[in-house]
């Protein structure tokens, strides 16, 4: 981001290309995020991955440094705060998908008898 948005008129709401992507990957996945069992999930492709996983590490980024640029000149509003911390949970949820689907390709190669692969992060 640079220094040439308008703070004043600046509408959190609205999200990056990158943001919209992840968004729509949760979206689409969302159920997943309701299993009880994530190890049932279709793993997806390497290259899929790989490229959610760098949209992913963009819109952290975007997130992070739009957080950073406004609080260099002001406090955030009420609204403002609640719209990020939508955004960064929509961040979360994908990290988490993107693991349940990495643990899910991991299985699909390797095969499941290792507990270690399934353990805490």
């Amino acid at each position: 981001m640079s220094s040439s948005i308008n703070l004043e008129n600046f509408d959190m709401g609205i999200l990056s290309a990158a943001e919209i992507r992840i968004k729509t990957f949760v979206d689409e996945n969302r159920p997943i995020l309701q299993l009880t069992s994530p190890n049932v999930v279709a793993p997806l492709e390497p290259d899929a991955l790989m490229d959610l996983g760098s949209t992913l590490q963009l819109a952290s980024s975007i997130l992070e440094e739009i957080m950073d640029t406004i609080l260099a000149i002001r406090p955030l509003t009420a609204l403002e705060l609640r719209q990020w911390l939508d955004r960064r949970q929509c961040t979360t949820d994908a990290h988490t998908l993107l693991v349940y689907h990495s643990r899910a390709l991991l299985d699909a190669e390797f095969g499941s008898d290792s507990e270690d692969m399934h353990g805490t992060h």
